[in-house]
């Protein structure tokens, strides 16, 4: 069995032109969803093996917090996530050495909501601090068949 975890960061700051997209900072409510996030990976058994984030200060600080709180080092940062295209966000997952059995990918919308609707054939309004988990089976990473055959086994929001 394998599991996709894909979440938007937390709440960011809104820079009103004085910083540029890529370097918006978590505010006070992103400081605190993020270790909820952790926190409920750990009560529901879903920490991951390898976790993936996008290098945008916003991603980057969402998944070191929450990280924290599953006990593991912070993330590895692809350049690709960073507003990545549904397609782009799939061939980093089909990337994934098939010993991980749990993937957790930490992006951006629209991307990352639009890569959940497809793979759940409904739309999923992924906010800030959601998490959606899609599992399949019998199916290599590397293998574009689980676009079809996973299923949505929960979604989740901090704080809401």
């Amino acid at each position: 069995m394998k599991q996709l975890l894909l979440l938007r960061h937390a709440k960011s700051s809104h820079s009103g032109g004085q910083v540029n997209d890529h370097d918006r900072l978590l505010n006070e409510r992103g400081e605190r969803e993020a270790p909820m996030v952790g926190r409920y990976l750990v009560e529901q058994d879903l920490i991951p093996q390898r976790t993936i984030s996008s290098t945008a200060s916003r991603a980057e600080r969402t998944a070191v917090l929450l990280l924290k709180e599953c006990g593991l080092d912070p993330p590895q940062l692809d350049e690709r996530l960073y507003l990545a295209a549904p397609q782009t966000i799939t061939e980093l997952a089909m990337e994934c050495d098939e010993s991980t059995d749990r993937l957790l990918l930490v992006g951006h919308n629209p991307g990352m909501e639009s890569l959940a609707s497809q793979l759940s054939n409904r739309y999923l309004d992924l906010k800030t601090a959601h998490l959606a988990v899609f599992q399949f089976y019998g199916i290599a990473w590397n293998d574009s068949r689980w676009l079809t055959e996973a299923l949505l086994l929960l979604q989740w929001r901090a704080g809401g």
